[in-house]
């Protein structure tokens, strides 16, 4: 008896978990059960799925060709004319919404949507000015629901900004879907519907409002501006002071000229040694062994160094008084830097010249 009993329960849970209320994904896959599973229904269903995120995004154009497309490859698809008008719809194009409404209708003339767009279609109709659907005999008897049109109701959305905005747009979604920037007035079903605002830099802002037939709803929402980091304060480097130098810059080539000097000074007396030695060697030369040719060329040879070695000579006597002038007339020859340990400062007496070194601790 409890085996039975126990079995008869466990069927009573399975009947009703086959019968339940499929969830709200599966009673969007119902709108696809017209279909079958050929190549071109999967292929349709992606084109659905795709215009469908495409209408989510609020890129209605995108959607519209989506869900064209899907229609072509399965015409026997009732969700693709449903989101179809529904996005004529929302660019203000009833007169093309109003036949995929009806195309619904004629594939799935039951489902969960049939009361909503069968308003839709008075809607459209009373806004093309046609009269109202007739009401016709559902399969249960009665009537089926069509009525007549109902007023048009409008949505008014606007945004008021906090933080010393110039304008006040923001982004509107309703029920998901955007519809544009604030300030919006849009035309729109009667029933709940849900608002959401959201700005860069700004709090977002939600709100539902429940609108009545013929009725236009005034719907503001305040979005305070978002506080601001504080930026890095960033300074520049303070650069050390730099202390001057000595003023005048003679030193350097006074000690150039000394250096030329004493390079000048080293030729003339290379050429005179070497004059001093051809000269000994023509004088000392074996008049038997030697021609007078040899000799002369030797004098000659000799007398050449001995002009090398007076030009030499000269040249480094004149560099190196010009770079005594230049220590002497030097303005930085009285100071002495921090970094100046030793400076050599030639001296120029009435009967003598020399240079003094001085030392800086």
């Amino acid at each position: 008896m409890r085996i039975s009993t126990w079995l008869g329960a466990v069927l009573a849970v399975a009947l009703l978990a086959a019968t339940a209320p499929r969830s709200w994904a599966a009673n969007d896959n119902e709108e696809d059960d017209k279909g079958g599973t050929t190549a071109s229904s999967v292929d349709a269903r992606k084109k659905y799925a795709e215009g469908n995120e495409k209408f989510a995004r609020g890129d209605y154009d995108g959607a519209i060709e989506a869900f064209k497309a899907a229609i072509a490859l399965e015409p026997k698809l009732p969700g693709p004319y449903r989101n179809l008008a529904l996005a004529y719809r929302a660019l203000n194009r009833c007169a093309d919404a109003l036949p995929n409404y009806e195309k619904y209708l004629e594939i799935k003339p039951e489902s969960r949507y049939t009361e909503r767009v069968r308003r839709e279609i008075d809607l459209c109709r009373a806004k093309l000015g046609q009269t109202p659907s007739p009401t016709r005999p559902s399969q249960s008897g009665g009537n089926s629901g069509y009525h007549p049109a109902e007023a048009q109701s409008y949505l008014h959305v606007a945004a008021n900004l906090i933080g010393g905005e110039a304008t006040d747009e923001a982004s509107v979604r309703i029920d998901g879907l955007v519809r544009g920037s604030t300030p919006i007035t849009i035309p729109i079903t009667s029933g709940k519907h849900r608002i959401h605002l959201e700005r860069l830099g700004f709090e977002n802002a939600d709100t539902s409002v429940d609108v009545a037939p013929g009725q236009r709803q005034e719907v503001e929402l305040t979005m305070n501006k978002l506080g601001e980091e504080p930026k890095p304060v960033v300074t520049a480097p303070v650069e050390e002071e730099k202390k001057p130098g000595p003023k005048g810059a003679y030193r350097k080539y006074g000690w150039v000229l000394v250096g030329v000097a004493g390079g000048l000074a080293g030729m003339g007396l290379g050429f005179g040694i070497a004059e001093s030695k051809l000269h000994a060697d023509a004088v000392t030369a074996d008049h038997l062994t030697t021609s007078r040719d040899d000799i002369n060329k030797k004098r000659d040879t000799g007398s050449n160094y001995a002009a090398g070695a007076y030009v030499g000579l000269a040249a480094g006597g004149a560099a190196l008084a010009a770079g005594i002038i230049l220590f002497i007339i030097d303005p930085s020859r009285s100071e002495t830097h921090e970094k100046q340990k030793y400076v050599l400062t030639p001296t120029v007496g009435a009967g003598s010249a020399g240079v003094a070194a001085a030392g800086s601790f």
